[in-house]
């Protein structure tokens, strides 16, 4: 079986079969969380980076971070969290969004390595962004549901 490594500056992370569980903080998710939305709408981070270090503290190998919030300009938002996220801690990142922009936006400036996944019909685009060149490759049904899982998409 092969093997999934994720990556940040100094963390690496594997996941696959016959490897230790790995837990995904994944509380930087607007959806439900009214609060949040509204803070993140506003311009205020300071619960994303709160969440960002305490999910660590706890345990987080890697991180699942989405900015979803109706009406609101998801591209920027992404954007801003990842790279507050990106000063605060060390491990990977998972960018979640259905919308291609934001998942552009979220890896638009980063050095190491994130992938996020969107819905595409029968195929998810996945986009990698590592050391500066940005890729695209697409992937039938049946990756979906490994990539959805690697990423933390409920949704697959």
């Amino acid at each position: 079986m092969t093997d999934t490594i994720l990556s940040s500056d100094t963390r690496e992370v594997a996941i696959g079969f016959g490897r230790p569980f790995v837990m995904i903080g994944e509380r930087i998710n607007p959806t439900g969380r009214k609060l949040l939305a509204e803070e993140m709408k506003a311009g205020d981070f300071s619960r994303v980076e709160a969440d960002a270090i305490a999910q660590v503290e706890a345990g987080a190998r890697m991180l699942d971070i989405n900015a979803g919030i109706p009406l609101a300009d998801e591209p920027a938002l992404l954007a801003r969290a990842i790279k507050l996220v990106q000063s605060v801690v060390d491990v990977p990142l998972s960018i979640d969004s259905s919308i291609i922009e934001a998942l552009e936006a979220g890896i638009a400036d980063v050095g190491v390595t994130e992938s996020g996944a969107t819905r595409g019909g029968n195929e998810f685009a996945v986009f990698v962004k590592n050391l500066g060149e940005s890729n695209q490759r697409r992937l039938d049904h049946r990756d979906a549901l490994n990539v959805g899982q690697l990423l933390g998409d409920r949704r697959v």
